[in-house]
């Protein structure tokens, strides 16, 4: 009994863990010829110490392999992944996230590529990953895997939730969750498979 028990524990993880790589690849056979993407974005920045949101319209950009933007003030304001490297630009100002953010935004990366860019998906070491249904809505959860409780105010982002459609498999938005209640949400419509998209739409402008 004890060796089954034993077993069992090790298994379900990894029964789990296939579960979650099985949804992920249904979900990129939608963009298995879809070579470029482009949608709308609206931002939202919710900081409980504002009475307001802060809102944005942007655009999001995919183009295969590896790269894919979210773009706003004609890209002085970025989220930028390519080849797994995020780069945040903000103000013209800059970023590339290294050592342990880098590492959690890689995990971010590491779905997202699963998902639009090569169909698949490798779990990463620095997160995990859940998926829940919720009628027509797959929603992934991607959890940095934490090593003390300091490390964890040093972190930028707390979790990211992705929210797709099980029939189209549109990404409909990404929440970066922060510290504290504070987030930013970026809820996607009007995507365009197919859409011309130049490489130019992938370049910081900074000063």
């Amino acid at each position: 009994m004890k060796k089954l028990i034993v077993l069992l524990l090790v298994l379900l993880p990894c029964l789990a863990l296939t579960a979650q790589e099985a949804d992920i690849r249904r979900l990129a056979e939608h963009y298995a010829d879809v070579q470029t993407l482009s949608a709308t974005v609206t931002r939202t920045r919710h900081n409980v110490l504002l009475a307001q949101d802060e809102v944005t319209r942007g655009h999001f950009f995919l183009k295969k392999p590896g790269k894919m933007c979210l773009s706003f003030d004609d890209n002085k304001d970025m989220l930028l992944m390519e080849s797994g490297t995020f780069t945040l630009v903000e103000q013209g100002r800059r970023t590339v996230a290294k050592g342990r953010n880098g590492q959690v935004l890689g995990a971010l990366g590491s779905v997202l590529r699963g998902l639009f860019a090569d169909g698949s998906y490798v779990p990463d070491e620095a997160a995990t990953v859940t998926v829940e249904q919720s009628g027509n809505r797959c929603i992934l959860t991607v959890t940095p895997l934490l090593k003390n409780a300091k490390e964890k105010r040093r972190l930028m982002f707390t979790s990211f939730v992705l929210t797709l459609d099980n029939t189209s498999g549109r990404l409909l938005s990404l929440r970066m969750n922060e510290r504290g209640e504070n987030y930013t949400q970026y809820d996607l419509t009007g995507h365009q498979p197919g859409a011309a998209v130049s490489d130019i739409v992938f370049t910081p402008v900074v000063p």
